[in-house]
């Protein structure tokens, strides 16, 4: 199994198969005892990655509400379908009805967009997240460095 160590993974290297790297660097077998990466190679390119996964939440959650507004349009034809049918006589047929335009392909198809779009957003919510927690361990490992 392939682990991350943040030294490699931040400066694009490699991964490690050594499990400790990824809770102790100095354990990480590739980066250990070598002069390859320095803390400066670890911290100078987050910020702009943070930056780039940020610009990148913000437009995959403007492709979520589009998606959404989209399925929204799709159900109220739907029901502008049903509400305009005068052969449907009672609650059940309604329903059978609703039930039989929802496996349209315009519905269906508005819906995995905005399943997809959804999927899409909270993906980048975590690499977000996670460039932004190895930007505080960065820092956090210069100041020790630092204070040593």
């Amino acid at each position: 199994m392939d682990y991350a160590c943040l030294y490699c993974e931040a400066s694009g290297t490699q991964r490690t198969t050594d499990r400790h790297a990824i809770e102790d660097l100095e354990n990480c077998s590739y980066c250990k005892g070598t002069t390859r990466i320095s803390l400066s190679d670890l911290l100078l390119p987050l910020p702009g990655k943070i930056e780039r996964l940020s610009r990148a939440v913000l437009w995959s959650e403007t492709r979520m509400h589009q998606a959404q507004a989209k399925l929204d349009a799709a159900t109220a034809e739907i029901e502008r379908t049903i509400a305009e049918d005068s052969s449907l006589k009672n609650d059940q047929q309604r329903k059978a009805k609703r039930s039989e335009l929802m496996q349209g392909e315009a519905y269906q198809t508005a819906q995995q967009r905005l399943q997809k779009a959804q999927e899409d957003y909270q993906s980048l919510k975590i690499d977000r997240q996670l460039a932004m927690n190895q930007f505080e361990a960065a820092k956090l490992m210069v100041q020790a460095h630092l204070a040593a």
